[in-house]
């Protein structure tokens, strides 16, 4: 549905990129016209659908794979839906929940989910398998995960998921649709938070759900319920953040991995985790699963988070920032950002590390951020390496 023009005539020609419409409303000639858009043949109001919105979720679906997509006003947004959603529709209230996820959504699934009615039992990357006994109505998985990067075979996920008559909720956001295909290797569910990769310039807050048409319909109704609607204007920004992701992520993967394999040489780091490093715990699942290892590693210093702290603290060119997947470089301190609102001993069970330094890789040269980082490691501990 395109914009008419103020004299109601549509332009010649078509615009190349999205128009924006902003309109929260649409009038109509006539009742039985206002009646049809209600059914679904058009547009009534922008929290069950806008035009631009519509469009990006077209193109998200094609870039997934997937038969439909619905997207959200933040990648939480995405993920809680996508979980009520898959719940709802099993109808049994059982999640079978992956530890080593994103910390908002450990905190959701952890403090909020339970007080619906729904059982939750955790699986970890090591030894999953013995969680799935009994029937369960949704398996949630993160691979890669963030911040330790580990990769499950989803595959294998799948076949046991559906074992235990689940739906499998897979969360793609490190990987992007470029570096893994998960509906393709038998997920029912994909999720982004799209404010990283897809939009990929740290400018917009949005999610998207990639799915089957049937289940969208009882996404979309969840989210017209919640209210949980992407604005037009971070729809388009998405868009255009689309039209480069498959040069930015080709990059970022390129100097991450350059970079990860300097990291594993020097001194004053403990420990690398890159899923395509041979000493990463899931290296083969990594190489025969991901087409593309991505932008993100994090690496482990001597000395815990205090030294941590001090080398993010002495950086000079490397951001000091929360968020990911943009073309700056930016880097985090897990244990005091992103899963903060975890225990020292839940961290722990998920391999977070007090000096576990996140760093997402953006389109700066190699040489920029390798001598960034060896100016700021002066001072910090150093070790023989084994």
């Amino acid at each position: 549905m395109t914009p008419a023009s103020a004299s109601g005539d549509l332009p010649p020609g078509r615009p190349l990129t999205p128009p924006i419409v902003a309109s929260s409303t649409f009038s109509f000639e006539s009742t039985a016209d206002c009646l049809r858009a209600v059914r679904g043949e058009g547009h009534i109001y922008s929290r069950w659908g806008n035009p631009t919105v519509e469009s990006l979720e077209a193109r998200l679906a094609d870039l997934c794979g997937s038969e439909a997509a619905i997207a959200f006003s933040s990648g939480m947004a995405a993920v809680s839906n996508a979980l009520l959603s898959a719940l709802a529709r099993v109808g049994r209230p059982r999640l079978l929940c992956h530890r080593e996820v994103y910390g908002g959504t450990y905190e959701l699934v952890r403090d909020l989910l339970p007080r619906y009615g729904v059982e939750v039992r955790w699986f970890s990357s090591d030894g999953w398998e013995e969680a799935f006994e009994g029937r369960w109505g949704v398996v949630y998985a993160e691979t890669p995960t963030n911040p330790t990067l580990r990769v499950l075979d989803l595959e294998r996920l799948a076949v046991a998921a559906r074992r235990v008559g689940a739906l499998l909720v897979v969360d793609n956001t490190f990987a992007t649709p470029l570096g893994q295909r998960p509906l393709l290797l038998g997920a029912d569910v994909e999720v982004h938070s799209a404010s990283k990769y897809l939009g990929g310039h740290h400018d917009l807050l949005a999610g998207v759900v990639a799915c089957a048409r049937d289940f969208a319909h009882t996404l979309w109704t969840h989210r017209k319920l919640f209210g949980a609607t992407l604005d037009p204007f971070p729809a388009y920004l998405l868009h255009r953040g689309l039209e480069t992701l498959s040069l930015r992520v080709r990059r970022q993967s390129e100097t991450a991995w350059q970079l990860a394999r300097w990291l594993a040489e020097q001194s004053w780091v403990e420990r690398v985790h890159f899923p395509w490093l041979p000493e990463h715990p899931d290296h083969q699942v990594a190489r025969r699963q991901l087409e593309l290892p991505g932008g993100m590693l994090s690496f482990e210093v001597h000395g815990g988070l205090a030294a941590a702290a001090g080398l993010a603290d002495r950086l000079r060119r490397i951001r000091h920032a929360a968020s990911l997947g943009g073309t700056a470089t930016t880097l985090t301190l897990p244990a005091a950002t992103s899963h903060a609102g975890l225990s020292a001993e839940e961290r722990a069970a998920a391999g977070i590390a007090d000096g576990l330094v996140r760093l997402s890789v953006g389109l700066e040269d190699l040489d920029l951020l390798t001598t960034d980082l060896s100016a700021a490691a002066q001072g910090t501990e150093t070790r023989p390496r084994a």
